[in-house]
């Protein structure tokens, strides 16, 4: 009995979005075409366009319906999945948002609808329980129970390092902090102009960019107020700007 053949597979070429202002007056784009025939020609010179707006938002059944009936019989849309669903702290809580995602029209790209994309926040590390995402609700509880936990861990050891003590067997004072901060600093090549609010400071900043919630880091670093932690926020928005700044094409 022969052995079947393994289907060639096909390579398609494609970009993600269409809608960029530089590729119209004749660098991608006609000149005098119409913005609401973009979609029609890039789908005449590719096989593959990635829909990147349902990152942001979502679309309307409307949309997809149009994208469809606009694009050669063959052409396949990849789509991004919601930025909601990826950028959280715990995977294994996004099955809501993925159900809603799938709910917002996205089939009506019918035999077009290729893969979806998700894409994670560049402080994602990977974690192989945390994108093995959970089953049952006694599974989530126990993912929940054991973060919680290392949060609890975390917080003992600062305040055990908190209470930590000289050589002579006393209490360090914050000036003795600070000089043991200059002088690591001096040692791996920063500047010495670093004291240790700057570690608190970078402390609660990296929590915020790693998902962590607001009220959890208002805890660790003691405010009394929510909104003295909020300015963390702010930074971390900052920090999202310079990103896209450095990295989207329509920021060029």
């Amino acid at each position: 009995m022969a052995a079947k053949e393994t289907p060639a597979g096909k390579i398609r070429i494609g970009v993600g979005g269409w809608t960029y202002e530089p590729w119209r007056g004749g660098a991608f784009f006609p000149k005098g075409l119409t913005q609401a025939r973009e979609l029609q020609y890039a789908g005449s010179k590719l096989t593959s366009i990635e829909i990147n707006g349902t990152y942001y938002g979502s679309q309307k059944p409307a949309s997809f319906m149009k994208w469809h009936d606009e694009t050669p019989d063959d052409f396949i849309f990849s789509v991004k999945g919601p930025r909601f669903a990826t950028n959280r702290r715990i995977l294994a809580e996004a099955g809501e948002s993925i159900e809603r995602f799938f709910k917002t029209g996205v089939t009506e790209l019918k035999a077009k609808l290729g893969p979806v994309n998700w894409q994670f926040a560049t402080t994602k590390r990977f974690d192989a329980e945390d994108f093995a995402a959970p089953q049952s609700e006694r599974e989530v509880a126990q993912r929940n129970r054991a973060v919680s936990r290392r949060g609890c861990d975390a917080f003992e050891r600062q305040k055990r390092l908190a209470g930590g003590h000289s050589r002579r067997g006393g209490r360090l004072t914050t000036r003795s902090v600070g000089r043991i901060i200059k002088k690591i600093a001096v040692a791996k090549g920063l500047s010495p102009d670093v004291h240790p609010h700057t570690l608190r400071h970078a402390f609660g900043t990296h929590m915020l960019e790693e998902g962590a919630d607001l009220r959890a880091i208002q805890e660790l670093l003691g405010h009394e107020r929510l909104a003295t932690t909020q300015r963390y926020t702010q930074l971390s928005m900052k920090h999202v700007l310079q990103v896209y700044d450095q990295t989207h094409p329509r920021a060029k």
